[in-house]
């Protein structure tokens, strides 16, 4: 999970990163101008090709309160 995120956290445009594997769950920040959906999964994959982004969404805001 650290690997993940450290790769993501270095992407340009990438505000936060953070990676669960036990809930099977990466939360990125990221500026839409220079960061796509589809840029985030490819440098996932990149780490190791057993990881792959799944039913990716997009939120407007984190909220740790349900």
């Amino acid at each position: 999970a650290a690997t993940i995120e450290k790769k993501i956290a270095k992407m340009e445009g990438v505000k936060s990163a953070k990676v669960d594997f036990d809930k099977k769950l990466a939360m990125v920040e990221y500026n839409e101008a220079k960061v796509t959906p589809s840029l985030l999964e490819e440098t996932v994959t990149k780490v190791a090709d057993i990881y792959k982004v799944v039913d990716m969404k997009t939120v407007d805001a984190f909220s740790s309160t349900k």
